[in-house]
């Protein structure tokens, strides 16, 4: 079996939100990459299973991926992706920054691991209501 067929995994419930921190340059081209590999972006983090960023700050959007479970990771993993052409396994980019997280006395895997199993934020969908989150 191709190694390449073994690693592939689908792309379609894959939607990315971007943290408004990413550098303009870094943005367009991991749209760019998402376009290639046919991935939705999301709008908000409700919608999303992926937020992309380059470090942490205490940011809405950020704040929320994270209490809904969604993946942290840094913009190499998109990367790492389009020079693949399918999506790769997400552990090794999980967003880490040692000091805050000292400082603030969590660690961004297990957090993610915990949220993912008992989200803090849950989520209510009514048909004729937009997305929102609640407490």
């Amino acid at each position: 079996m191709n190694k390449d067929l073994r690693h592939r995994r689908d792309m379609t419930n894959v939607r990315v939100l971007f943290s408004q921190q990413l550098d303009g340059n870094v943005l367009k081209q991991q749209q760019k990459i998402l376009a290639r590999l046919n991935i939705s972006t999301a709008s908000n983090s409700v919608e999303a299973t992926h937020f992309i960023t380059d470090k942490f700050t205490h940011t809405k959007n950020m704040l929320e991926a994270m209490a809904l479970g969604n993946l942290v990771l840094t913009h190499s993993w998109l990367e790492s992706c389009g020079q693949a052409n399918f999506l790769i396994d997400e552990k090794n980019y999980i967003l880490r920054d040692m000091k805050k997280e000292k400082e603030i006395g969590f660690t961004m895997p297990v957090s993610l691991a915990r949220a993912r199993q008992k989200p803090l934020l849950k989520v209510n969908i009514h048909p004729c209501m937009p997305l929102h989150c609640c407490n």
